[in-house]
């Protein structure tokens, strides 16, 4: 540790606790007054009889600092309120009830936040809460009767309120009593019940302090324990045992990190930095020429400033965090439109287009030596300013704004968001303006749109009608060629098969006719449908051909066959190919298998046929002098491409010749792929 220089530190006396504003000054309570170090220079509040805004007393034992950035100070007999602008103290708890009185005659121990609108201040004889905006305070009788009270004097004393690191409505406090948890929402306490004995609490007020670490709740007293409380788990550890150890702070300096000092006997200072309450290091400091360390505190460069036996300011000769300077907008130099703010309103009005301010350091040392700049919503476009510091702002548009200022020096560099605010716009400027406007031209071109829309859809319209037209022309072209087909083998059938065989035949080619007739009505049928017509026409082609091949269906169980759509008669074709110029070839055993298999958002159907094949096919056909092509394959051909355009889909067919080991013919494979049709 190295010393600060005699002649600028001031002798403290009886300090009772150390805390940071927003600024980076460090406050040190006492009962010998306040004092305010800025890393530089100290200043000593204290109370002045013939002052109504000096201290309301001198026996200071904390400061709180809330979101709002308001310094509150907690005394003997009184609660004060820092005015940094004017260097003034204001007086608070002017308002109570004379019958509660007494309440107010007792030193105020610490503040903490429990609101928005409201503190909870630690006192002598319990818990009270205060409303700032009304400046009054009701007691919390269910803490200050019935919590602390052990028949035990002074069991009401309520000495530390510190917030809970994780959870925001948590506050513990530190009392007589021992350990308390409060749930601001409920505004209730629970004690939780510690291993610590009597001796614990017979120090003083100013003897105590409690810290957040982790999960870790940090209890001390100038006793000789540190008992540390677990969150999670609830459970208590003595992280030091009693020993000739006379403990006199300990510092949370992070979530992971606690600075715990105490005085040791021969005279040396030890510090034991902790990591998840494991001692990581101990370092002895021999230069010191008294035994006495007392309470602590952080800088805003992260340096640790304490007080040694002798109430002289000590500071560690290297930063214990990193450094939490920062630029400012000094206030008391903003100005709108020419005229000087008070209190600035962060909603300008439509005609405050004009902003002017000076930026400076949080925390400034005179021997820095800085470039200022600062940036408008743009962090890439920074503009240098010159010695005063001075931005000046002009010509503004409506609209939401950041400011951002940045000081740059030989070794460090300081960034920070200085000042937020929105200027109103004018009636031309307002988004209801800017929203008719747009809203008439979305008018003007949503009328060009929808007609430009309604000929392209009439040319659809049209050109779908042509494809339907097409469609129904290709599918009566094909409803005949099945007649000529399924007429030609009625004739075969009776020729050469019985009266009774025969009028079998025509019934079940009725039935054919019948479904086939009533499909020819739809453009897409179900699956289900598709299939029982395929059936029956593969049944009646085995009967007239006298049983000379076998046939089976295969179909996925996973297929949704009555809501999966397709076109009739799409399939048909490729069986009747399959049967007429592939198994009626071949002499031996004959066989046709049908299978269909889901996809995603498709049917594959497989008809796979042992035949002679497609070559041997066309062969027998020249020979019988025969060189027409299929006319249902050409049509089914045409009818898909139709189909694709119509629908906007996708089924192909592909035609697959197979071949055994010595590359001979032994048979056709037909793979159809049917998207389903909406």
């Amino acid at each position: 540790m190295e010393w600060f220089p005699t002649e600028n530190a001031p002798v403290f006396q009886y300090v009772t606790a150390v805390d940071n504003d927003v600024d980076g000054n460090l406050w040190f309570s006492s009962l010998r007054g306040l004092f305010k170090f800025d890393g530089y220079q100290f200043n000593l509040y204290v109370n002045d009889p013939n002052d109504p805004h000096s201290l309301v007393n001198n026996r200071v034992f904390n400061t709180h600092v809330s979101p709002d950035s308001t310094l509150w100070i907690a005394a003997s007999y009184g609660v004060q309120v820092y005015d940094p602008q004017k260097n003034i103290f204001v007086s608070k708890l002017n308002k109570y009830s004379s019958s509660r009185s007494d309440i107010y005659d007792v030193a105020f121990f610490d503040i903490a936040d429990l609101d928005a609108e409201n503190l909870l201040i630690a006192t002598k004889k319990g818990v009270l809460v205060y409303d700032k905006l009304l400046d009054e305070v009701e007691v919390v009788d269910s803490l200050l009767m019935e919590s602390f009270r052990d028949n035990r004097a002074y069991s009401t004393h309520v000495f530390r309120i510190e917030p809970d690191n994780v959870d925001q409505d948590i506050l513990w406090l530190l009392t007589r009593s021992g350990l308390f948890k409060y749930h601001k929402k409920e505004r209730k306490a629970e004690q939780i019940e510690g291993p610590y004995d009597s001796r614990f609490f017979n120090n003083s007020e100013r003897g105590y302090s409690m810290q957040m670490l982790g999960n870790e709740v940090l209890l001390h007293s100038l006793h000789k324990e540190v008992y540390s409380f677990n969150k999670v788990d609830k459970t208590w550890r003595n992280i030091l045992p009693g020993n000739e150890r006379y403990i006199r702070n300990v510092l949370a300096i992070n979530n992971e990190y606690a600075l715990i000092i105490y005085l040791n006997y021969p005279p040396e200072i030890i510090e034991n930095e902790q990591s998840e309450l494991g001692i990581l290091e101990t370092r002895f400091d021999s230069d010191l020429q008294e035994n006495h360390y007392s309470k602590s505190g952080l800088d805003a460069n992260g340096y640790l400033i304490s007080i040694n036996g002798t109430k002289k300011l000590m500071k560690s000769k290297m930063p214990l965090v990193p450094s939490n300077r920062a630029l400012k907008l000094e206030s008391k130099h903003l100005a709108v439109n020419g005229v000087h703010q008070q209190t600035f309103d962060e909603n300008l009005k439509n005609y405050e287009r004009a902003l002017d301010f000076l930026v400076n350091l949080n925390y400034p040392n005179p021997a820095d030596s800085f470039q200022y700049y600062y940036a408008l919503n743009n962090k890439e476009k920074w503009v240098k300013l010159d010695e005063s510091r001075k931005v000046a702002l002009d010509q503004l548009t409506a609209g939401q704004y950041e400011v951002f200022a940045k000081a740059i020096s030989a070794d460090m560099a300081i960034e920070s968001r200085i000042l937020t605010f929105r200027i109103a716009p004018y009636f031309y400027e307002s988004w209801f303006f800017r929203t008719l406007g747009l809203a008439g031209l979305g008018i003007i071109g949503f009328c060009f749109y929808w007609q430009i829309r309604k000929r392209k859809k009439d040319k659809e319209d049209f050109e779908n009608q042509l494809l339907g037209l097409q469609l129904n022309a290709l599918r009566s072209q094909m409803n005949p060629h099945f007649l000529f087909n399924s007429l030609n083998s009625i004739k075969n059938y009776v020729v050469n098969k019985g009266p009774d065989e025969a009028a079998d035949y025509i019934t079940r080619f009725s039935l054919l006719m019948r479904k086939i007739l009533e499909n020819s009505r739809k453009d897409i049928l179900s699956l289900e449908q598709e299939i029982e017509t395929l059936k029956l026409y593969v049944e009646m082609e085995q009967m007239r051909f006298n049983f000379q091949f076998d046939y089976e269906f295969n179909i996925d169980p996973e297929i949704d066959l009555s809501n999966f759509k397709v076109a009739p008669m799409l399939l048909q074709p490729y069986i009747e190919n399959a049967i007429w110029h592939g198994l009626l070839n071949k002499k031996g055993k004959c066989n046709l298998q049908i299978d269909f298999l889901a996809l995603d958002q498709h049917v594959k159907c497989i008809i796979t046929d042992n035949g002679v094949g497609r070559k041997s096919a066309i062969d027998a056909r020249k020979h019988k002098g025969s060189t027409r092509e299929s006319l249902g394959m050409k049509i089914t051909e045409d009818r898909i491409h139709s189909i694709n355009a119509l629908y906007h889909i996708k089924a192909t067919a592909e035609i697959e010749d197979l071949v055994d080991s010595q590359d001979q013919p032994m048979g056709t494979r037909v793979t159809v792929f049917l998207p389903e049709i909406n």
